[in-house]
């Protein structure tokens, strides 16, 4: 995960809005296509990807407008939905 989702990151910090829909519209295809091996650990990584996601999540919405906040609102929520011991509040 930690290899491809980053190629995303740069359009989420794009200067024109619509590179920033894209980037936030294919994160939440990707999650919800996916999201079982974003909340187990990836051969390699310490940790389930959503912990780097929670822990990055103020950066990565630094930049962002509203409804692309909640665009990436929804995919992480639909992430801790299915792990749900990795993301109590």
């Amino acid at each position: 995960m930690n290899s491809d989702l980053p190629l995303l990151r740069p359009y989420g910090g794009a200067s024109i809005p619509s590179f920033k829909d894209m980037a936030c519209d294919t994160f939440l295809k990707i999650v919800q296509k996916c999201k079982r091996k974003f909340v187990i650990v990836q051969v390699g990584e310490n940790e389930p990807f959503v912990s780097e996601l929670l822990t990055t999540l103020p950066t990565t919405i630094a930049d962002l407008e509203p409804h692309q906040i909640h665009s990436f609102y929804e995919s992480n929520e639909s992430l801790c939905d299915s792990s749900k011991s990795l993301c109590r509040l």
